[in-house]
């Protein structure tokens, strides 16, 4: 059997009998059958069909928290378990790395939000917001960062 869509070249999936295969590995015939589908094939099919509900996420995370030192780490998790709580979808970027190479990686990721984990905002226990389309940046308590950062995608979208 095979999936097909008229306009697109080759199919979105396909199957049959396998009876043969699965001899192979027990010495006996076994009657079989199976079929794979093609998921980015269909995700192609479903994009150009606009196929998606417009209220899709389209970007991996809400917000993602920053931090400048390897050895703060621990803080940027604890931060990011807080807005998880909140209900934002949250990454932790990798690596402690220069703060703008950071920013510059959530905007090509289309994340709208980058919380600051410094030294200043670990020891009074903050965390500065930067919103990257409006730039600008707030700073708030770790319990109310999430509450903020909601209240801006609601007034985004």
């Amino acid at each position: 059997m095979e999936i097909a869509v008229p306009d697109l070249q080759g199919s979105l999936g396909g199957g049959g009998r396998y009876d043969n295969l699965v001899g192979m590995f027990l010495g006996q015939s076994v009657p079989a059958c199976g079929f794979s589908l093609g998921l980015e094939r269909i995700l192609v099919v479903m994009g150009e069909r606009n196929m998606f509900p417009p209220s899709l996420a389209t970007t991996p995370a809400d917000v993602m928290v920053a931090v400048f030192d390897a050895k703060d780490a621990g803080h940027a998790v604890r931060v990011a378990q807080t807005l998880r709580a909140s209900g934002l979808r949250v990454m932790v970027y990798p690596d402690a790395d220069k703060i703008g190479k950071q920013i510059k990686y959530a905007d090509s990721q289309r994340i709208p939000y980058v919380a600051i984990l410094g030294s200043d905002e670990i020891a009074n226990g903050t965390v500065t917001v930067k919103h990257l389309t409006a730039q600008t940046q707030t700073t708030y308590d770790q319990a109310a960062a999430g509450a903020a950062i909601l209240e801006g995608l609601k007034d985004r979208g």
